[in-house]
């Protein structure tokens, strides 16, 4: 969590200083298209990484067979962290989308738990481009995506940006 927290301010002052990114149009590329069955739900209340419990800070998005399926960047933007976790993310990518001009929000977005990472740190994404592989690595229980998004620093649940798609609950 101190690094997701450490990127934010370093994207606040991006946008501080002119030069964060832009992109148009509120539509997002699903991540890993084709698996609809949620087994976390963003802020469910679950003990795997506090035995008190916590709500969860994302949404993972499972199936049968998706380890090793191709993750999608959700929207245009630049790789800001492609790296490692010991504990929490394993392998993880996080991009700043930048600010959409259509609703003035801007976007962080997170994928962990990946088995092999594509995109490299400061890299230039365009929506849909490959940026890794579904995986189980770092705190996880089996293959999935942990999917995280940010919109103006604050944690919103990445479902909210597919209203039209319909999904299993676990």
């Amino acid at each position: 969590y101190n690094e997701m927290a450490k990127i934010i301010k370093d994207v606040a002052n991006q946008s501080k200083n002119g030069t964060a990114s832009t992109f148009t149009g509120t539509e997002f590329a699903y991540p890993v298209p084709g698996y609809t069955i949620i087994t976390t739900s963003f802020g469910e209340v679950y003990n795997l990484v506090d035995p008190a419990g916590s709500a969860h800070t994302g949404t993972d998005i499972a199936g049968g067979d998706i380890n090793g399926t191709p993750i999608y960047a959700i929207q245009d933007g630049v790789i800001i962290t492609s790296g490692y976790s010991n504990y929490w993310y394993g392998n993880y990518v996080i991009i700043n989308h930048g600010e959409c001009v259509d609703n003035n929000s801007s976007y962080i977005s997170l994928y962990g738990h990946c088995s092999a990472l594509v995109a490299k740190e400061g890299e230039k994404v365009k929506k849909g481009d490959l940026i890794g592989y579904v995986g189980t690595t770092g705190n996880s229980t089996g293959p999935h995506l942990h999917l995280e998004v940010r919109e103006n620093g604050e944690r919103i649940d990445p479902l909210s940006l597919y209203p039209s798609m319909s999904f299993t609950i676990l």
